[in-house]
């Protein structure tokens, strides 16, 4: 018998991945690069560094200078996170919570965003723990 549920966010609470391959697409065409749909699907799920330090290996200083400019373009760009939640998630939630499970949120993303997210798709009082 277990007591409690772990949950992931990205493809699991959200359906995330079609907006951050937009975002990303958009940034590098702004910033003069060109992901190909291979670069693109190798991004799929990788932290930003890690991102850059994939993309411009043997570059540590192109790797600062898109990270710092790829984190202002994140803040700068609105991505309505309440149209990509699950529509079933906020009643499975609800099921685990009336069997008195505990629930948890495990993410490889920013902490601040996972709760932001979680915050404005008004699923946050569900869980007891979130780990970024």
């Amino acid at each position: 018998m277990f007591t409690g549920i772990i949950f992931d966010m990205d493809g699991v609470i959200i359906d995330s991945e079609p907006i951050y391959r937009k975002r990303r697409a958009d940034f590098f065409r702004e910033n003069n690069f060109f992901l190909t749909k291979v670069q693109q699907d190798q991004l799929v799920g990788i932290h930003p560094k890690d991102m850059f330090r994939f993309l411009f290996p043997k570059d540590a200083e192109k790797q600062a200078e898109f990270g710092l400019r790829y984190e202002q373009y994140k803040k700068n760009y609105f991505i309505d996170f309440r149209s990509i939640v699950d529509p079933n998630i906020e009643s499975i939630l609800e099921s685990a919570m009336k069997r008195g499970l505990k629930i948890g949120l495990a993410s490889s993303g920013d902490f601040s965003t996972i709760k932001a997210i979680l915050a404005e798709a008004n699923l946050i009082e569900y869980f007891q723990v979130i780990v970024s």
